[in-house]
C-alpha cells in the first residue's frame, strides 16, 4: 500500500520536494493509517510530516483521543498540535446541525494550523469508500456533474492521498501494522447522513452490485475529467461574457443568450462564486430563475442572501448586496437659468452662457439661451411629463423606453421643465424649441459633471 499511496501522490501532483504536510488524525483507523503510511513516506517523496487533533468538544473520550494521538506521533517523530472547540454551542449559534459545525469548525481550525506551520497541505484520510458515499449522497440530491465528481485529490491546499485504497485495505495495513485505532461511537449513529449511507445503503446497494464502490469511483473519476473540459469552457466563456464594473458583474445579455444551456447555468454559478468566494447555496432551481430572467422584460429581478440579479435592457446585472433604491422622486424643482453649478440629488450640472461658436464635449449639450422660459426648472420625472416635440408632444415614458433606461434611472435623471413639458433630457439634448438655431445669440453649455453610475452612459 506504501508504493501505491506515493505513487498516487506523484501523478496527481499532492506533494512536491521538501514539502511541510500536516496530517489530520482523529486517532481513528483511517487517519492513523494515514499518519503512519505518510511517516514512513518521507525518504521516498522527499517531505516532512507534522500532524494536527481537532477536539470538538462533544465527546469525552476526545480528551483520551488527544494524547494516543500525541504518542503516535512522537513515536514517528512528528511535531503534534491540538486545538480544541465547542461544536454543540456553535452549532446552536449559526442554527447547523452537529455535523455541518463540526465538519466547518475542524477545517477552519486545520488551515489555522497549517498557515501558522507554514506546512504545503493537509493531508486527510478519505478513501474510495468515502468518495462513494460522495457520490451516492450527490446522486441522491440531484445534483449536476461536479457533485457527481465527488472529492478531488487535491482541492486548494487539502490533499487525499488515500483515494486510491478501500476502507479494507486500510483496515488490513492497520492490523498488519499492529496499529492501535480509537474508535469514535458517534460513526455508529444512524441520524447523521454519511452513517446511514455506509451502514446502511451502501451494503443494500453491494447486494445488487458487488463491486459498487470501484464502480462509483470509476464514475467519479470520469465525471471529473468531463467537469473539467465544461470549467475551461465556462472559463472562456466568462471572459467575453462577464465584465466587473461599479454597479457590479454584468452579464451581457446577448451573449449569456448564445451559450448552450449547460454553459448558461455554468456562467451563473461563475458569477455567484465571483460574488460571495463559493459555490454552494445557490441551487438548481434558483439558477433557472435567474437564467428565465433572460426572457423576462427589463426590471425584473432575482433576490437571494448574498446573490442579487437584475434584467436590464442589455444584461444581467448581479451584486451581492440588494442594489440601493433610485426610484424615489427628488422632489425638489430648482429655478433653471442663472449660469451656475446646479446639484439635483446625486447629479451636478453647470450652466455657461457663450456668445462664440462652440463644439460640446460628449457630456455637453447646447441650447438657445435667449429661448429659455424664466418659469423652467430643473427636477426629476413626475407623473404626465412630456416630451415637447417640434409640432407634437410625446409620453416621456416612451422616450426613455427607447432610451433603454431601467426604472432606477428614469427616476433620478435630470430634466429641464416648462410645467409638465420637457425641453431638456440628459442623452437627448434639447427640444427643437430651444434648439440652437443659426441667429442664435447667445449659447447655454449644460455641462453633466457627474452624478450615479450611470452618469457614465450620457
Amino acid at each position: 500500500m506504501i508504493g501505491r499511496v506515493a505513487a498516487f501522490c506523484r501523478e496527481h501532483g499532492l506533494v512536491h520536494d521538501g514539502d511541510l504536510v500536516l496530517a489530520a488524525c482523529s486517532g481513528g483507523p483511517d487517519s492513523l493509517a494515514l499518519l503512519d503510511v505518510l511517516a514512513r513516506c518521507r525518504e521516498r517523496l522527499h517531505i516532512e510530516v507534522a500532524v494536527a487533533y481537532i477536539n470538538h468538544g462533544i465527546r469525552a473520550a476526545a480528551f483520551d483521543e488527544e494524547r494516543r494521538v500525541q504518542q503516535a506521533a512522537a513515536a514517528r517523530g512528528c511535531p503534534c498540535y491540538i486545538r480544541r472547540t465547542a461544536v454543540p454551542a456553535l452549532a446552536r449559534r449559526r442554527k447547523q446541525s452537529l455535523e455541518t459545525a463540526a465538519r466547518e469548525e475542524r477545517y477552519r481550525l486545520l488551515r489555522d494550523v497549517q498557515r501558522q506551520i507554514r506546512a504545503q497541505s493537509i493531508a486527510v484520510a478519505h478513501h474510495q469508500n468515502d468518495q462513494a458515499e460522495t457520490v451516492l449522497w450527490h446522486l441522491v440530491r440531484g445534483s449536476g456533474l461536479t457533485g457527481l465528481a465527488g472529492m478531488r485529490p487535491r482541492r486548494e491546499k487539502i490533499i487525499r492521498p488515500f483515494l486510491c485504497v478501500t476502507r479494507a485495505e486500510i483496515t488490513d495495513y492497520a492490523a498488519r501494522r499492529h496499529l492501535h485505532p480509537c474508535h469514535d461511537e458517534t460513526n455508529d449513529e444512524l441520524h447523521c447522513t454519511r452513517n446511514k449511507l455506509r451502514l446502511q445503503y451502501l451494503p443494500f446497494l453491494a447486494q445488487l452490485n458487488p463491486a459498487i464502490i470501484a464502480d462509483l469511483n470509476r464514475l467519479a473519476a470520469v465525471v471529473q475529467a468531463e467537469d473539467d473540459v465544461l470549467r475551461q469552457q465556462t472559463e472562456e466563456a466568462y471572459r467575453r461574457t462577464a465584465q466587473v464594473r461599479a454597479e457590479g458583474i454584468v452579464l451581457s445579455k446577448t451573449r449569456l443568450a448564445e451559450q448552450p444551456t449547460a454553459l448558461q447555468r455554468r456562467l451563473i454559478r461563475r458569477a455567484y462564486e465571483a460574488l460571495t468566494g463559493h459555490m454552494t447555496g445557490l441551487s438548481l432551481e434558483q439558477v433557472e430563475t435567474v437564467r428565465h430572467l433572460l426572457d423576462k422584460e427589463p426590471g425584473k429581478r432575482f433576490a437571494m442572501r448574498a446573490f442579487y440579479v437584475q434584467r436590464t435592457y442589455e444584461a444581467l446585472v448581479c451584486t451581492a448586496r440588494p442594489p440601493v433604491s433610485r426610484t424615489a422622486e427628488i422632489a425638489a424643482a430648482l429655478p433653471f437659468g442663472t449660469p451656475q453649478v446646479y446639484r439635483l440629488g446625486a447629479w451636478r450640472l453647470q450652466l455657461q452662457v457663450t456668445t462664440k461658436p462652440v463644439k460640446p464635449a460628449p457630456n455637453q449639450w447646447l441650447i438657445d439661451y435667449d429661448r429659455l422660459s424664466p418659469d423652467t426648472v430643473l427636477r426629476c420625472r413626475r407623473p404626465g411629463d412630456r416630451w415637447l416635440g417640434k409640432d407634437h408632444t410625446t409620453a416621456l415614458k416612451k422616450i426613455f423606453t427607447a432610451q433603454h433606461l431601467m426604472p432606477a434611472q428614469r427616476a433620478t435623471l435630470p430634466l429641464l421643465c416648462q410645467g409638465n413639458l420637457v425641453v431638456w433630457l440628459a442623452g437627448r439634448g434639447a427640444c427643437p424649441t430651444l434648439a440652437v438655431q443659426a441667429e442664435t445669440k447667445r449659447i447655454g453649455i449644460i455641462t453633466l459633471l457627474g452624478g450615479t453610475e450611470y452618469a457614465s452612459g450620457y
